[in-house]
């Protein structure tokens, strides 16, 4: 699917897919205007940015197939009130792109400003144009917008395709239809194949769903003096975390986030009442009967008030919890972005995959310190008062354990703040039993 939005009648969007995420690349005047294409990060095809040589509003992008076959999307502004100079650079560049090797089909959309042209007569009034008409012809570029594009009644937006067999469903909707412009939006559809970078799917546990008293329960019949004893510290503190991670896995259910930008308070009570809603829209729209009209607007307001609710929930703060952090990723679900961008580049190499991205910050990070020192100071503890007073007792570690924010993230240990506060009296004994041990 592709969309054309002209965006104040200086400049536009053309968008595959619209998914949650983008790769942008725009030109633009001094005086404004202007010109963008937008594409899909989710695509597996090589997208290559064609260099143009001339001061045009001119942008092509050219996407390289399974099979290295191409197609390119291209886009201009104001061709008709530019003048012949900006009109000829744009027909060169467009016989230049239908040279290339292995080009499959051209796709060549934008506000030409020609409004002239009886495009179902091939005539126009100009000797621009006449011109445009007969370069085009030429080139063998057909035009497939045959309704108003203007609310004016004039066809400024143009389509030209290379081949209208690869094109379906060419629609100019109504004004205001996606955006606030005299200009009309257009959509339609590329009838080409292009693989799809897999979701990135996980598991999480669904805390508020856990049987946190049997959970406590198996916690507490551990021995874990027997764990622990004959053991050295780090193999303590293993059997210790695999342990916990068993009965974690066994009380608590998981869950698969197929969308990382999904409401963090949209959970299946929202969704079974966003079904029921759609289920009575249907029903009301097939029978335009009052009482099914009344139906659907009961439960619209209570899809309404119930979202309302559990977003109000989440960002509750009066438990102590990070309203900022809740804050920012209800902007999150919202927006559809992220504060880390899809590729980051530092010194001439990119990263693209998180693994990568996360390498990248933690060698920018170490690069801010000095190299470490080396003395060799004979530092001894064993008498120190201060490290040899320090309270491990069970009272003291449930304490901490009641206390603690469980909308940090969880440390590299891998155990959540929320496991750690709602076990807190089963988890206290070992707890203690190990840094006493240590």
């Amino acid at each position: 699917m592709m969309k054309y939005f002209p965006l104040n009648c200086t400049q536009f969007i053309v968008k595959i897919d619209l998914l949650n995420r983008i790769r942008l690349v725009i030109t633009r005047r001094k005086n404004g205007g202007g010109v963008l294409i937008a594409i899909s990060t989710n695509i597996t095809s090589v997208v290559n940015i064609i260099p143009i040589g001339h001061k045009a509003e001119f942008l092509a992008l050219e996407l390289v197939l399974e099979d290295k076959s191409k197609i390119v999307l291209s886009t201009c502004y104001r061709v008709g009130t530019l003048g012949a100079e900006n009109f000829n650079a744009i027909t060169e560049t467009l016989k230049m792109l239908l040279r290339k090797k292995k080009l499959r089909k051209l796709y060549f959309i934008g506000d030409l400003n020609l409004p002239g042209i009886e495009w179902d007569e091939g005539t126009a009034r100009t000797v621009l144009e006449t011109n445009f008409v007969e370069g085009f012809a030429e080139m063998n570029l057909l035009q497939l917008i045959k309704t108003p594009t203007h609310s004016k009644g004039n066809i400024l937006d143009l389509l030209f395709v290379n081949s209208n067999q690869s094109i379906t469903d060419v629609n100019v909707h109504g004004e205001g239809g996606y955006c606030k412009s005299d200009h009309f939006p257009i959509t339609f559809n590329i009838l080409q194949r292009c693989p799809r970078k897999p979701r990135n799917r996980r598991m999480c546990y669904s805390y508020k769903n856990a049987d946190w008293e049997s959970l406590n329960k198996d916690l507490c019949q551990v021995n874990w003096d027997g764990v622990f004893n004959y053991t050295e510290s780090e193999n303590a503190w293993n059997e210790f975390t695999v342990i916990l991670q068993k009965l974690v896995n066994r009380h608590i259910p998981k869950f698969t986030i197929k969308d990382e930008f999904k409401p963090p308070w949209f959970d299946s009570e929202c969704f079974e009442s966003g079904k029921m809603k759609d289920k009575l829209h249907r029903k009301f729209k097939k029978s335009k009967t009052l009482s099914n009209e009344l139906n659907f607007r009961k439960a619209r307001k209570d899809f309404k008030k119930l979202l309302k609710s559990k977003m109000r929930k989440n960002l509750d703060d009066s438990k102590g919890s990070t309203l900022a952090k809740k804050f920012w990723s209800h902007v999150k679900s919202i927006t559809k972005s992220s504060r880390i961008p899809e590729v980051m580049s530092r010194k001439g190499v990119s990263s693209s995959s998180a693994v990568s991205k996360a390498n990248m910050f933690n060698k920018f990070f170490i690069e801010q310190f000095s190299q470490s020192s080396n003395y060799s100071v004979d530092i001894d503890f064993t008498n120190d008062a201060l490290t040899n007073n320090i309270d491990f007792s069970a009272d003291r570690i449930l304490r901490l354990l009641n206390n603690i924010e469980v909308n940090k993230a969880q440390g590299p240990d891998g155990i959540n703040g929320i496991v750690l506060r709602n076990c807190a009296v089963s988890l206290c004994h070992p707890l203690s039993k190990l840094f006493t041990f240590i």
